[in-house]
C-alpha cells in the first residue's frame, strides 16, 4: 500500500510542478504589466507636479523682484538660492523625460528662458540699488521680463498638456491591466486550490514529518554552535567597549579643563572692558564714541593711529564718522551697526580687515544714555587675530583626534572580523575532520554488522542513508566556513561561489575581475569574499533572480565592486529584521569604504562598493 501512495505522489508531482511553474510565470508577467503601467502613471504625475513647481518658482521670482523694487531689500531674492532650486527642479524634470525628445526640447527652451528671466530680475534689483526706483521701473517697462515670463508659462503649459495626454493613455492601459490581472488571478487560485487538494490527499504525512524533524535536529545542532560562538564574541566586544568608554571619559575630562580655562579667559576680558575708562590711552584697543547724527564725540590714541594708517588723515571731533571707513562695503556695514546701537542694543561682532593686513577684531557697541534718552554709542575694537587663529588650531586638533579615534575603532572591527574568520575555519575543520569521520565510521560499522543478514541490512538501510546525507551536509557546510587565511586568491574564491550557484540553481552568472595587478592584502580579499558570499545567500533566499553579475576592478582612487541581480528587489524604506546588510556595511566601513544600495520592488538589486587603497 505504501509503494502505491509513493508512486502516486511522484506521478502527481511530475504533473503538477510544471503546471504550477507555468501558472506562476504567467501570473508574474501579468503582474509585471500592472506594475509597469502604474509606474508610468506615477511618472507622468511627477512630471506635471515638477512643472507646477517651476511655474510657482517663476511667479515667486516676479513677486520677489517687485518686493525688492518697493522695499529696496534684495535679501529675499538670494542669488545662491533661487538658481540652485530652479535648475535642480529643471534637472529632475529632464531626467524624468529622457524617453521623450519633444519634452527634452521644451526643457532646453525652459532652461534658457529661466536663465534670462533670472538675469532680468537681478538686473532690475541692481538698477534699483544703484539708480533708484525710477530707473528700475523704466527698465521693467521694456516688457522684456513679461516676454520671458510668457514664454516660460507657454513652455510649462506645453509640457503639462503632453504629459496629461500621456497620463490619460496610461490610465486606460492601467485599467486594462488591473482587469486582466484580477481575472487571471481568480482562475489561478481555483487551479492551484485543486492541485493542493490532490497533493494533500495523496501525500504521506508521516514520512514528511519524520524527515522534517531530522532536518530540524541537524539545523539546531549547527545553530547552537553558532550561538555559542556569538556569545563569546559579545563578551570580547563588551571588554573592548569598557576600554573605549574609559578613553571617552578621559577625553571629556580634558574638554572640561579646556572649557574652564576659556571661562577664566573670558572673565579676564570682561574685567579689562570694565576698566577701559582708566586705560583708554594706554592700550592698543581702539575706542571711540559717536552721537545720534553719526558724528565723532571722542576717541583714543589707538583709534587715531588706525585711521591715519588707513586714510592718511587724522580724525577730528565732530566729523561725520562713516568717512573714516575706507570702502563702501564697510561704510554700509558700520552704518547699520551704529543705527542698531542707537536703538538701544548692546552687542559685539567679529570683524575681518584685509587692509593694511589680514586682521580680526572684536568690535563692541554700547548705547550712551542721558537719562532715558540715547544720545550716542560707545565703540570698542580689540585685536583678536591670534585668539581666532588659536581657536581654529584647536578645532583642527579636535577633528584630528576624532579621526584618529575612528580609525582605531575600524582597526578593532577588522581584528574582530579576523577572529571570526579564524573561528569559522576552526568550526569548519572540526566538522570535516572530526564529526564527518565519526559519521563515516558509524556507517561502516552498520554495514559490517549487516553482512550476510538481508533482513538486518534492509532494517539499517534508511539510517545509513541519513548518515550519508549528514556527511554531505557537513562537507558542504565546512566548505563554506573554511577559507585560506594567507595567499588568498580572491578571483578563484568568487568564481567558485558563482560556479556552485550555477550548478545548484538556474541562475546565470558573470564575473568581471581586473585589479590591474594591484596588490591587495589577504585581510581585504577575505572580507570582500565574505561580502559577496553574504549577498549571494540573500539572492538565493529572497530574490528569485535569473541573472547575477559581479565586477571587481581597480580604479584610480581604490577598489570598485558591483553586485547586480535582476530579481524581485525590495523596498529600501521598509524595516528589515535580518543583519546581513549590517554585517556587509560593518566590513566595508572597517576599510574606510562606502556602499551604495539601490533597489525597489520588481527592479532587482544593485550594490556598489568603493574601498580606497592604503
Amino acid at each position: 500500500m505504501k509503494r502505491n501512495i509513493s508512486q502516486k505522489l511522484i506521478l502527481l508531482s511530475f504533473i503538477a510542478l510544471p503546471g504550477v511553474g507555468l501558472i506562476g510565470y504567467a501570473d508574474y508577467k501579468t503582474n509585471q504589466k500592472l506594475v509597469d503601467s502604474g509606474q508610468w502613471m506615477q511618472h507622468s504625475e511627477r512630471v506635471i507636479d515638477q512643472s507646477d513647481n517651476l511655474y510657482s518658482l517663476s511667479k515667486d521670482i516676479e513677486i520677489q523682484t517687485q518686493g525688492c523694487l518697493i522695499t529696496n531689500d534684495s535679501a529675499s531674492l538670494e542669488p545662491r538660492i533661487f538658481p540652485k532650486t530652479i535648475f535642480t527642479y529643471i534637472g529632475q524634470l529632464r531626467r524624468l523625460t529622457l524617453d521623450n525628445p519633444s519634452q527634452q526640447q521644451r526643457i532646453d527652451s525652459l532652461t534658457l528662458y529661466m536663465f534670462k528671466y533670472l538675469n532680468f530680475s537681478y538686473q532690475t534689483v541692481e538698477l534699483r540699488n544703484s539708480g533708484g526706483l525710477i530707473k528700475a521701473i523704466a527698465f521693467i517697462e521694456t516688457k522684456e521680463g513679461l516676454h520671458y515670463s510668457d514664454r516660460i508659462n507657454s513652455i510649462i503649459k506645453g509640457i503639462q498638456q503632453e504629459e496629461n495626454s500621456l497620463l490619460t493613455q496610461r490610465m486606460k492601459t492601467n485599467e486594462r491591466s488591473v482587469s486582466a490581472f484580477k481575472l487571471f488571478s481568480a482562475g489561478m487560485l481555483l487551479l492551484m486550490g485543486a492541485i493542493v487538494v490532490l497533493l494533500v490527499l495523496t501525500a504521506g504525512k508521516f514520512f514528511l514529518q519524520t524527515k522534517e524533524k531530522d532536518l530540524r535536529a541537524a539545523e539546531l545542532v549547527i545553530a547552537n554552535k553558532e550561538l555559542a560562538f556569538q556569545n563569546r564574541e559579545k563578551e570580547r566586544r563588551a571588554e573592548e567597549l569598557i576600554v573605549a568608554n574609559k578613553e571617552l571619559i578621559f577625553q571629556n575630562d580634558e574638554k572640561e579643563k579646556r572649557a574652564a580655562e576659556l571661562v577664566i579667559a573670558e572673565e579676564q576680558i570682561e574685567f579689562d572692558r570694565n576698566n577701559l575708562a582708566a586705560l583708554i590711552n594706554n592700550t592698543d584697543d581702539m575706542m571711540w564714541s559717536i552721537d545720534a547724527d553719526l558724528r565723532l564725540i571722542t576717541f583714543n590714541e589707538a583709534f587715531n593711529k588706525a585711521i591715519v594708517l588707513a586714510t592718511g588723515t587724522r580724525p577730528r571731533k565732530g566729523e561725520y564718522i562713516p568717512s573714516s571707513h575706507v570702502t563702501d562695503n564697510r561704510l554700509n556695514t558700520f552704518k547699520i551697526l551704529y543705527e542698531k546701537a542707537l536703538k538701544g542694543e548692546s552687542f559685539s561682532i567679529l570683524d575681518r580687515l584685509d587692509y593694511p593686513a589680514n586682521l580680526w577684531s572684536e568690535v563692541s557697541f554700547y548705547p550712551l544714555r542721558n537719562g532715558d534718552t540715547i544720545i550716542g554709542t560707545a565703540c570698542f575694537s580689540r585685536d583678536v587675530t591670534q585668539r581666532t587663529k588659536n581657536e581654529r588650531v584647536l578645532r583642527e586638533m579636535e577633528s584630528e583626534i576624532s579621526n584618529q579615534k575612528i580609525q582605531e575603532q575600524k582597526k578593532i572591527a577588522r581584528a574582530i572580523l579576523n577572529a571570526q574568520e579564524k573561528e569559522r575555519n576552526h568550526i569548519g575543520q572540526e566538522l570535516h575532520d572530526n564529526i564527518s569521520q565519526i559519521l563515516a565510521s558509524s556507517k561502516l560499522y552498520l554495514s559490517s554488522a549487516c553482512e550476510g543478514n538481508e533482513s538486518l541490512k534492509e532494517l539499517v538501510k534508511y539510517p545509513s542513508e541519513l548518515i550519508e546525507s549528514s556527511i554531505q551536509e557537513i562537507r558542504l557546510l565546512s566548505s563554506r566556513h573554511v577559507t585560506p587565511l594567507k595567499n588568498v586568491d580572491l578571483q578563484d574564491l568568487v568564481q567558485s561561489l558563482l560556479d556552485r550557484l550555477r550548478e545548484n540553481t538556474s541562475i546565470n552568472t558573470l564575473l568581471t575581475y581586473d585589479t590591474a595587478e594591484m596588490e591587495l592584502t589577504d585581510d581585504l580579499k577575505l572580507n570582500i569574499y565574505r561580502i559577496i558570499q553574504e549577498q549571494i545567500n540573500n539572492i538565493v533566499k529572497y530574490a528569485s533572480a535569473g541573472k547575477v553579475n559581479i565586477t571587481i576592478e581597480a580604479k584610480t582612487a581604490g577598489l570598485h565592486i558591483e553586485l547586480n541581480d535582476d530579481g524581485a528587489g525590495f523596498d529600501l524604506t521598509r524595516k528589515r529584521s535580518g543583519i546581513g546588510l549590517s554585517n556587509m556595511m560593518n566590513r566595508i566601513e572597517s576599510f574606510n569604504g562606502q556602499m551604495i544600495l539601490e533597489s525597489s520592488v520588481g527592479t532587482g538589486c544593485s550594490i556598489r562598493i568603493d574601498i580606497p587603497f592604503g
